[in-house]
């Protein structure tokens, strides 16, 4: 029997070598409104009734600038997929952000719930992938600012 040392060693290695899922925990992190507001993570709860599925797709963004406004918006029109349902606004267009979007202070942090997609399936497979730059939430996602 290897030693745990040696056993850790060789996960390291895997995982490294991208043989192992826990590379997939790393993101890229999306920038928005000149680099100021950072998507810090994007994603997928899936909820099972047995039957179907339904994922529950997030952003959670952070603002390294002043305080602002922002404006998120989600472009995906997959089967099944409602837009938004949180507690901010989520609109299906890019337009210029004003007072009446979401206030973003210095150094904050929100959460957005950017879509909720049913699944025929109750493992929730053919979900919007959540950090896949080119096909992921990532793709789909657009923060504007107040200037």
């Amino acid at each position: 029997m290897p030693s745990p040392r040696t056993l850790l060693a060789a996960t390291a290695g895997l995982a490294l070598a991208g043989l192992l899922p826990m590379q997939e925990a790393a993101a890229q992190v999306a920038r928005y409104c000149g680099n100021t507001v950072n998507a810090v993570a994007f994603y997928t709860n899936i909820n099972s009734d047995g039957r179907g599925s339904t994922a529950v797709h997030f952003v959670q963004l952070q603002n390294m600038g002043p305080a602002r406004h922002i404006r998120i918006a989600f472009f995906s029109s997959e089967p099944g997929l409602t837009r938004g349902g949180g507690n901010y606004p989520v609109h299906p267009g890019v337009a210029p952000a004003s007072t009446g979007d979401i206030a973003i202070a210095n150094q904050g942090f929100i959460t957005v719930q950017l879509a909720t997609q049913r699944l025929n399936n109750p493992a929730g497979t053919g979900a919007i992938p959540a950090t896949d730059p080119q096909t992921g939430l990532p793709h789909f996602t657009m923060v504007t600012c107040t200037p």
